[in-house]
């Protein structure tokens, strides 16, 4: 039986951050990988973390007493102080922590706003941090068994990158936008790509992994943990399957699990969220072991209605196996909305990615039905011009240059027709729905007004669209219109931690010698999303502090 002082169940941004804690802590780790890759659902992410009090804009001056405010407001009295206060005690030196120990370094996305400013304890700029480049070839042979994100997936450039060329990709503004900033964009990542330099997610998961190699951490793939082990009332080990064999691991200190959510189990996603999943984003590896095994030893569950939702689309693709759901916004920008199968607007179109998932899934008690599912982004002769107006030379990543990224004849692809009733009738729309709720949103839009939901009212709302607009009237034909779903990149409930990261019981209790962290675990914010990074951020610290738990054990034991 291979024994070491701590295991861990799952190899993303949690289980690293807990690795390379007890690892440079100087106690031995095995990371265990239910699949042949390494990286989790925070390989193929943004990369972005919500950590208020970074120290990284040397600009902005955080309070964590606005930040302890805000977090408050948005979790509605559902959390307990204690948590938040440790989030807040921690999130704010990890980058600090990880520079340290990894070949990685962090900056702040100046100019970035929390989603909910300017709501009392909000900022308007740096709470979000990214990795900066990394790179693969460092890893030596450990870069193959790396998760790639799919192709065209997230690309080795950052957001402020993009800005200082004066584009973004593929977020044009009716027309192709500056083409001399498009090819130095594509210069740029094409260079990157040539060199295996990476950002965002797998930067994070590079560095982080190198960083776990250098401190007595040993990785092995394709071994799905099913089973804790305990003795005399404490985990002590846990049972993997690998190759149709079962090995056992002990762990002389604790077990933490960090092996994701249970969006790709349809049986707990129908126990638990009873609400319609039809875009897991993540890796297809995230079926609950960790909360099935938490269960099995009585720990307390929470949060389990609750899931991270992303916009999405379906182009006819595969991922491991799985169909790929992109992550793809529309609908926000000038000319552009989004409605149910009455024609009608539900919703702000600028809410976060996060709320609009909860939109879509919204039980409606007087019709009882999912109202808003499915829903379509609807646009004029504009949108369908974004979506159609960069030409192939600016794919240099594309598996296939000559195929465009949003296939009209695949999945979610568009509709084009010369009346808002022909778009109406090819998607399944109640096409008097549609007119009427198009020529309501006009008269708004010229006004300059949404009357009715507010939209653009927010800085988030305008912080990633071309000249900071998004209202913008549907006139000009031809039109365009396209499923959009609410895609699920982790679901949000599971065991419940403490302060310290251990699972406890139904008494409060902690489970002796379990501990937890990432979408495996009730999320530390419950349903709320404060800012970019409202994932990555308590997945890491709680990582963290679930490695610091364990030494602290290790140093009390000694």
């Amino acid at each position: 039986m291979p024994e070491t002082d701590v295991v861990i169940i799952g190899s993303g941004g949690a289980g690293l951050a807990a690795a390379l804690t007890v690892g440079a802590g100087g106690a031995s780790v095995t990371v265990l990988e239910a699949s042949a890759a390494f990286g989790g659902t925070t390989a193929v992410s943004g990369g972005g973390m919500w950590l208020p009090g970074n120290t990284l804009d040397p600009n902005f001056t955080d309070s964590m007493d606005d930040a302890k405010a805000y977090v408050q407001r948005l979790t509605l009295g559902f959390v307990p102080d204690s948590i938040i206060d440790r989030y807040l005690e921690e999130c704010g030196r990890l980058p600090d922590f990880l520079s340290a120990n990894t070949p990685l370094s962090f900056t702040a996305e100046v100019g970035r706003p929390d989603y909910y400013a300017p709501w009392v304890g909000s900022a308007l700029t740096s709470r979000t941090v990214f990795p900066t480049t990394y790179e693969m070839p460092r890893l030596g042979e450990m870069e193959s068994r790396i998760r790639k994100p799919a192709p065209r997936g997230m690309m080795p450039i950052q957001h402020n990158e993009e800005q200082a060329f004066g584009v973004r990709p593929r977020l044009g503004d009716g027309a192709v936008a500056r083409r001399e900033d498009l090819e130095a964009v594509n210069r740029l990542i094409a260079e990157r790509l040539a060199k295996r330099i990476v950002l965002r997610g797998l930067a994070l998961v590079g560095g982080m992994v190198e960083g776990c190699l250098q401190n007595r951490t040993e990785f092995v793939a394709n071994s799905r943990a099913l089973e804790l082990i305990t003795a005399d009332g404490r985990v002590v080990g846990v049972q993997a399957e690998e190759d149709g064999s079962t090995v056992e691991y002990k762990a002389r200190l604790g077990v933490v699990l960090a092996s994701g959510g249970f969006e790709w189990n349809p049986d707990l996603w129908d126990t638990f969220m009873t609400v319609p999943n039809d875009a897991p984003t993540s890796p297809p590896t995230n079926r609950g072991d960790g909360l099935i095994m938490a269960a099995s030893l009585g720990a307390k569950l929470g949060n389990l209605g609750q899931a991270s939702w992303v916009w999405a689309r379906y182009l006819g693709e595969e991922y491991d196996g799985r169909p790929l759901y992109r992550s793809r916004s529309g609908g926000n920008r000038p000319g552009e909305i989004i409605v149910n199968r009455r024609g009608r607007r539900f919703m702000s179109e600028g809410v976060t990615y996060n709320d609009f998932g909860r939109e879509v899934v919204h039980f409606d008690v007087h019709t009882y039905e999912f109202t808003n599912h499915p829903c379509f982004v609807i646009g004029d002769r504009y949108c369908l011009q974004r979506l159609t107006d960069i030409p192939p030379e600016i794919y240099p990543f594309s598996e296939d240059p000559e195929k465009p990224v949003d296939d009209p004849e695949k999945g979610d692809g568009w509709v084009v027709g010369d009346t808002l009733r022909e778009v109406a009738v090819q998607l399944g729309i109640d096409p008097d729905g549609l007119e009427r709720q198009v020529a309501e949103y006009n008269e708004q839009a010229i006004e300059g007004v949404d009357r009715v939901f507010n939209r653009g009212s927010r800085p988030w709302e305008l912080h990633n669209l071309p000249n900071h607009e998004s209202l913008g009237p549907i006139t000009e034909g031809p039109f365009v219109g396209h499923r959009i779903r609410a895609g699920v990149f982790g679901t949000r409930g599971g065991p419940v931690i403490n302060a310290n990261a251990q699972i406890i019981d139904y008494h409060n209790r902690p489970i002796p010698g379990l501990y937890g962290a990432g979408a495996v675990v009730a999320h530390p914010f419950a349903w709320a999303y404060p800012g970019g990074g409202g994932t990555l951020g308590p997945a890491l610290t709680f990582g963290h502090v679930a490695g610091k738990s364990l030494l602290e054990k290790r140093a009390g034991s000694a």
